[in-house]
């Protein structure tokens, strides 16, 4: 089993895995991202971690940390009452934003959810699309996304492009992500596009401004030993090139 490797901070250990502050007796104190959680904390023997000092990686993986809890106005470094229970404090200040790309004629609304505890933001077709049998239909969605550090949006089928009546049409590429640096890339603008394929034995008809697809707001974390470096050039694949 590879050994737990901490970073020395001061009088604690930092455990940049877990998020986990330990004391010089291995004792959990205090935690560095709230909003992580689990139900048991567990104390280490010291001795048998690697223990780092002043390590460029780390360091730059805890500004990360400390400017993702300034944006999201949660508590930061947070004692512990009870070390055994760690529990979500968070009070999110939303800043990702859908936006129009600049070519759309906008005769359709912007996602929206469509209650309260709604986890999905409803995407509205910006025309008029008839899916025949067996074929697929690419298609824009004139819309893009601004996304906050740390954040991806995850496209995802409504219940109803599949599972109503007897529709049996699915995205082809089954889940969609939109990452941060999408935004506004020099290819595209950051549009976002669908590809539906329609498996069913009748057409799938949509009407401008149907609720075609949903996007999920999610939250992503890194690797202790990523280095990612590159820079987005491009839209849709440019990654992989």
């Amino acid at each position: 089993m590879a050994r737990k490797r901490l970073v020395k901070e001061g009088e604690n250990y930092w455990d940049p895995e877990t998020g986990y502050i330990y004391n010089k007796d291995g004792m959990v104190v205090m935690h560095d991202a709230v909003f992580r959680y689990t139900p048991s904390i567990p104390d280490i023997n010291l001795k048998e971690c690697d223990i780092i000092g002043d390590d460029a990686q780390y360091r730059a993986i805890r500004e990360a940390e400390e400017k993702y809890m300034a944006d999201s106005q949660v508590l930061y470094n947070t004692p512990l009452d009870n070390p055994k229970e760690l529990y979500t404090i968070s009070s999110f200040t939303p800043e990702n934003k859908f936006e129009y790309v600049s070519w759309s004629k906008r005769e359709f609304d912007l996602p929206s959810r469509a209650t309260e505890h709604s986890a999905g933001y409803d995407f509205h077709s910006p025309v008029d699309i008839v899916i025949h049998p067996g074929e697929t239909v690419r298609f824009s969605l004139e819309v893009k996304v601004k996304l906050k550090d740390w954040t991806f949006l995850m496209i995802v089928p409504r219940s109803s492009l599949g599972f109503k009546g007897t529709n049996h049409v699915a995205l082809t590429n089954t889940v969609g992500i939109i990452d941060q640096d999408y935004y506004n890339n020099p290819d595209n603008e950051g549009v976002i596009e669908l590809k539906l394929h329609n498996y069913g034995s009748e057409p799938f008809v949509i009407k401008k401004n149907d609720r075609v697809v949903q996007g999920i707001f999610c939250r992503y974390d890194v690797a202790v030993n990523d280095h990612a470096t590159e820079k987005r050039t491009g839209g849709l694949g440019s990654t992989g090139k």
